[in-house]
C-alpha cells in the first residue's frame, strides 16, 4: 500500500486515526469489502492532495523565481538605453507644501477614510493592506540610502544614528499614517515630514558619483524627495507580484495615476513625477544606472549596521536576510554595496517566498493584512476601534515585537564612516 506507506512517512499520528474508522466500519455492520474500499479511498485521498500541495508548492518556487529572472533582464536592458536623470531639483518650502494641499483635500471627499478612501480603483486597497510587502522595506530603505543626500543627511542630522532602525520606523509610520489614516492625519503626518526636512541641509564630504566633495545637499530636494517616494510605490509592486499575484497593465496604470496625485502630500508637484507607469519605470531605471545613485561611506555604514542580525536572532537561526535583499536589489546597487546575487541566494529566497505565497492564500484576512488596514476598515464602517479579536491580537504581538526589536539595538553603534563594504 505505496500510498498508505507515504502518509504514515509524512504524517505518523494519522495512521491509527484511519485504522480506526476502519474498525468502526466494520462495527457498523458492513461488509469487509466495502470497509476496505473506504480505507483505500481515505489514504488515496490524502496521498493525492499531499501531491497536489507538493507541485502547488514548486510552481510557486517557479514563478517567484523567473520573476525574480525577469525583473534582473528588466533593470539590465537600461544599462544602454538609460534615460538622463535630474541630479537635483526645485527646493520644497512650506509655503509651496500648503499650496499643493488644496487640491488633495478637494480629491477627499469622506475626511474618515482618507487618502485610501477616495481611489477610483480597488487596486491601492488590495495592495496597501498586504502584510508581506514589508519584505520590500530592506531593498527600499538601501535603495534610499544609496542617494547621498540621504545618506548624509540622516549621518550629519538625525539623533537616532544611535539607532538607526528607530530612524526608519519613524519612516515608515508616517507611511502607514498617510496610507492609512484620516484626512487630519494624513495632513498631519505630510507637515511633520516637511518641517522636519526644512532643517537637514549641509555638505556632502566626500566624491559621490555625480556629487563632488563639498556639494551641498538639502533634504527639501524634490529630486531626491521624489527618489525616496519612488522606492516605495516601486517595492510595494514588486513585493505584492510576489508573494501574492500578478497585476494587470490596467491595475498597475490606474493605480500610479492615483498614488502620483498623492505626491503633494510628501510635497513633490503631481507634474514632477512621471506621467505614466511605464515611464514611471523608465525612470526607475535609468535612477538604478544613474552616478546620482552613489554609495557614500556613510550608507555603507548604516546598511552594514542593519543586516547586521541581533543576538536572539542568530539565536533562531534568523541571519539570512542578506542573501533575500541582494536579490531583491537592482543589479548596480547591489555591486556597490559588494554584494552578490548567486544562484543559491536566489533559490533560496524563491523558496521561501514560494512557501509564502502559497500559504498567504489560505490565511483570513485578521492575519494577512496589516493592522493599520483592519483600523481603517472599522473607521470607514463607524466602528471605530473594533477591528475583531484575532487582529488585535496579531496588533499586540505585532507592537511587542517591534519595540523589543528596537529596543535590543539601542545602544549599538553604528559605523556611519566605515568604507568596507557588505559581504
Amino acid at each position: 500500500n505505496l500510498p498508505m506507506g507515504v502518509v504514515a512517512r509524512i504524517f505518523p499520528s494519522s495512521v491509527p486515526l484511519v485504522r480506526r474508522g476502519y474498525v468502526i466500519c466494520l462495527q457498523t455492520g458492513l461488509s469487509p469489502w466495502t470497509c476496505q474500499s473506504v480505507y483505500y479511498f481515505a489514504t488515496r485521498t490524502v496521498f493525492l492532495a499531499l501531491i497536489l500541495a507538493g507541485l502547488y508548492v514548486l510552481f510557486n518556487v517557479w514563478f517567484v523565481y523567473q520573476y525574480i529572472k525577469r525583473r534582473d533582464e528588466f533593470v539590465l536592458s537600461f544599462k544602454k538605453k538609460r534615460g538622463s536623470v535630474k541630479t537635483a531639483g526645485r527646493k520644497i518650502t512650506l509655503e509651496s507644501f500648503e499650496k499643493g494641499l488644496p487640491s488633495l483635500e478637494g480629491m477627499i471627499k469622506d475626511r474618515t477614510s482618507g487618502l485610501l478612501g477616495c481611489c477610483p480603483t480597488k487596486t491601492n486597497e488590495k495592495v496597501s493592506r498586504e502584510a508581506m510587502i514589508i519584505f520590500g522595506g530592506g531593498p527600499a530603505v538601501m535603495l534610499q540610502l544609496a542617494h547621498p543626500f540621504v545618506a548624509f543627511g540622516i549621518a550629519q542630522h538625525s539623533y537616532t544614528t544611535r539607532n538607526i532602525r528607530r530612524r526608519f520606523y519613524h519612516t515608515f509610520k508616517n507611511v502607514f499614517a498617510i496610507t492609512f489614516g484620516s484626512l487630519d492625519a494624513v495632513l498631519a503626518a505630510g507637515r511633520t515630514v516637511c518641517k522636519t526636512h526644512q532643517r537637514i541641509k549641509g555638505t556632502i564630504t566626500e566624491d559621490a558619483g555625480a556629487f563632488p566633495r563639498g556639494y551641498e545637499y538639502s533634504a527639501t530636494d524634490e529630486a531626491a524627495a521624489m527618489w525616496v517616494f519612488a522606492t516605495l510605490i516601486e517595492h510595494s509592486v514588486l513585493m505584492y507580484e510576489i508573494c501574492v499575484g500578478p497585476l494587470t497593465d490596467q491595475e498597475k496604470e490606474a493605480s500610479y495615476a492615483f498614488t502620483r496625485k498623492t505626491a503633494v502630500v510628501w510635497g513633490i508637484e503631481e507634474g514632477a513625477m512621471p506621467p505614466t507607469w511605464p515611464e514611471f519605470l523608465d525612470y526607475c531605471g535609468s535612477m538604478f544606472w544613474s552616478p546620482v545613485l552613489t554609495v557614500s561611506s556613510p550608507a555603507r555604514g548604516m546598511v552594514d549596521f542593519l543586516l547586521r542580525p541581533l543576538p536572539w536572532e542568530r539565536a533562531l537561526g534568523l541571519n539570512s536576510i542578506k542573501p533575500v535583499v541582494s536579490v531583491l536589489l537592482p543589479l548596480p546597487v547591489r555591486e556597490q554595496y559588494g554584494m552578490k546575487s548567486t544562484f543559491s541566494s536566489r533559490l533560496f529566497t524563491a523558496v521561501m517566498f514560494g512557501l509564502i505565497r502559497s500559504v498567504l492564500k489560505i490565511l483570513p484576512g485578521d492575519i494577512r493584512y496589516f493592522t493599520q488596514y483592519h483600523q481603517w476598515s472599522a473607521r470607514r464602517r463607524g466602528d471605530d476601534g473594533n477591528i475583531g479579536f484575532l487582529a488585535s491580537l496579531c496588533q499586540r504581538c505585532g507592537d511587542w515585537f517591534v519595540q523589543s526589536y528596537l529596543a535590543a539595538s539601542e545602544h549599538e553603534p553604528v559605523p556611519l564612516g566605515s568604507k568596507k563594504k557588505v559581504v
